[in-house]
C-alpha cells in the first residue's frame, strides 16, 4: 500500500501522467508465468518484475474484477502498461497449458503472477482527460520527459546521429558472436503489442559474446515511422534516418539477476541495434514476426511464437559495427547502455514494412474513440556531447559525405596549386629571357669551288 509511485519506464508518447490515473486500458504481461490466476507468488517469473501501487489489496482468485500495473523495467521501447480490470476468466488457453498472468504487482514486489488491486474511479472524459494519444506525440511526448525524468535530459542520452568522420577505428573491438540465437529452445517465444511497439520476448540462454562481461538477451523490438513519410529508425548514419530499426535488448548477467536489477546500473544494458532498409524481396526471417501481427492487433494483446532462429534477424557481417555509450530511448532514460550499432543494414521489402506501419493500433477494445495507429514511435537523435563513438572497422571506403567531399576539395585544391606554381615557375623564366638576351651569330656558309 501507499501513495502511487511513478512507473519504472514510459515509451515515447505515453498519455500516462504521473499526478492523475490513468484512464482503464487492458494490459497483458507477457513476462510472468503464473501457475494459477490468483494473487500467488509465481514461481516461474523469467526475472523482469513489475510493480504496482494500491491500498485495497483484492484477491484475484475470488473472481472479481481487480487491477495493478506491471510491465516496466523491460529496456528501450518498453514502457508501462496502464490499467486494465483481470477476471479470472479473460486470460486465454496456452498451448503450453499454462495460466499468463495479467495485472499488476505489489509495490516493490516484482514476480505476482495476478493483479490484486481495485482500480480508482475512472476520471470522465474532456480535455483533462484526453483520449491516448499516438506513440510520439502528446503532451506527455519527448520534449516533456525531462521535467519528470530528469536523465532524460542528461548528456549521454540515446540515440544518436552517427558522424563517420568524427568516428574513431579501434581495433580492440572483437566480432560479435551470439551465442544460442539460433537455438532459443523449446518454449514459445511471446509476442506482444504493448501499445508503443511490439516485442518478443527471448530467453537468457541467449547471449552476446564479444562484450566486456556476459550479456543475456531479455527480449527485441522495432521501431518505426508511418506511411508515405521517410524516417522510423532512432539511430542516424551522417544525418540520413532507416525506415525502421530493431534492438535487441540484453543486461549484464555476471553482475546482475534480472534486467529490472541491471538497468539503472552503470553499463548494467547492453543493446544491439540494427537499421531497417527497404529492399525488393521479403525478409523471411521477419516473418517469424511480422505473420503474427494480426493477432496481436490492439494494446495488450499478445500470442505465442515457435521458436526460430533470431539470428537471421541480423545482418550476416557482425565485425562491423559502431560502439557508444548511451541510454534508454525511453524513460527513464538510464544512462545505463553500451550501444552496439550494425554497420551493415538488414532489408524489408515494402510490403513488409507497410504491414508493420498499418496493422497494429497503440489503443486497445476499451479505450474511448477510434482506434489510434501505432506509429512514429521513435525518438528524435540526441546530442553527442563529449562522448566518442568507435568503429570495428577502419574508414576504408566508407567516408561520409562531408569527407569525400573534403577529400574532392583537398585533391582540387593540390593540383590547382601545382599549375599555378608551373606557370609562375614558366613566366619568371620567360621574363628573365626577355630582360637578358644573347647574341646570336649567323654564319653563312657556302660551298667554294677548287
Amino acid at each position: 500500500g501507499g501513495r502511487p509511485r511513478e512507473p519504472d519506464f514510459l515509451t515515447p508518447g505515453s498519455p500516462h501522467d504521473p499526478h492523475r490515473p490513468p484512464a482503464p486500458v487492458r494490459f497483458t504481461h507477457s513476462i510472468f508465468r503464473a501457475r494459477s490466476p490468483g494473487a500467488e507468488r509465481s514461481t516461474e517469473s523469467l526475472g523482469v518484475g513489475g510493480r504496482g501501487w494500491g491500498t485495497l489489496p483484492h484477491p484475484a482468485s475470488e473472481g472479481v474484477a481487480s487491477w495493478g500495473r506491471a510491465g516496466w523495467g523491460e529496456g528501450p521501447g518498453l514502457v508501462p502498461s496502464d490499467l486494465r480490470p483481470l477476471t479470472r476468466e479473460r486470460p486465454r488457453e496456452r498451448p503450453v497449458g499454462r495460466w499468463r498472468g495479467r495485472g499488476g504487482t505489489g509495490e516493490g514486489d516484482p514476480g505476482w503472477g495476478g493483479g490484486v488491486f481495485p482500480p480508482p474511479p475512472p476520471p470522465p472524459p474532456g480535455p483533462a482527460n484526453p483520449a491516448p494519444a499516438a506513440p510520439h506525440p502528446g503532451p506527455h511526448g519527448q520534449d516533456h520527459w525531462p521535467a519528470s525524468y530528469p536523465d532524460c535530459g542528461g548528456g549521454s542520452q540515446s540515440p544518436i546521429d552517427i558522424r563517420t568522420d568524427g568516428v574513431v577505428f579501434d581495433p580492440a573491438l572483437a566480432p560479435l558472436q551470439p551465442e544460442g540465437y539460433d537455438r532459443p529452445g523449446p518454449e514459445p517465444l511471446v509476442l506482444k503489442n504493448n501499445g508503443h511497439t511490439v516485442q518478443l520476448s527471448l530467453p537468457s540462454t541467449l547471449r552476446l559474446g564479444g562484450l566486456p562481461v556476459t550479456y543475456a538477451a531479455a527480449q527485441l523490438h522495432l521501431h518505426w515511422g508511418q506511411p508515405g513519410q521517410p524516417g522510423g529508425a532512432e539511430h542516424r548514419i551522417d544525418g540520413r534516418a532507416s525506415a525502421a530499426e530493431l534492438h535487441v535488448v540484453h543486461y549484464d548477467s555476471d553482475t546482475y539477476g534480472s534486467l529490472q536489477e541491471a538497468a539503472p546500473q552503470p553499463l548494467g544494458l547492453a543493446v544491439l541495434g540494427v537499421l531497417i532498409e527497404v529492399g525488393d524481396g521479403d525478409n523471411e526471417a521477419y516473418e517469424h514476426i511480422l505473420s503474427h501481427l494480426q493477432e496481436i492487433r490492439r494494446r495488450g494483446e499478445e500470442t505465442e511464437v515457435e521458436p526460430f532462429d533470431v539470428s537471421g534477424l541480423l545482418p550476416p557481417d557482425l565485425g562491423a559495427y559502431y560502439r557508444y555509450n548511451g541510454s534508454l530511448t525511453t524513460p527513464p532514460c538510464y544512462q545505463s547502455v553500451l550501444w552496439t550499432l550494425t554497420r551493415h543494414p538488414v532489408q524489408l521489402s515494402p510490403g513488409q514494412l507497410e504491414r508493420l506501419q498499418l496493422v497494429l493500433f497503440s489503443t486497445g477494445d476499451e479505450d474511448p474513440g477510434p482506434p489510434l495507429p501505432l506509429v512514429h514511435n521513435f525518438r528524435d537523435p540526441q546530442p553527442l556531447n563529449s562522448r566518442r563513438v568507435t568503429a570495428s572497422f577502419p574508414d576504408e571506403g566508407s567516408y561520409s559525405i562531408g569527407k569525400r567531399a573534403a577529400l574532392g576539395l583537398g585533391v582540387l585544391a593540390g593540383a590547382g596549386a601545382l599549375v599555378v606554381a608551373l606557370l609562375f615557375v614558366v613566366g619568371k623564366i620567360r621574363r628573365k629571357r626577355r630582360e637578358d638576351p644573347k647574341s646570336v651569330v649567323f654564319t653563312s656558309s657556302r660551298r667554294t669551288n677548287a
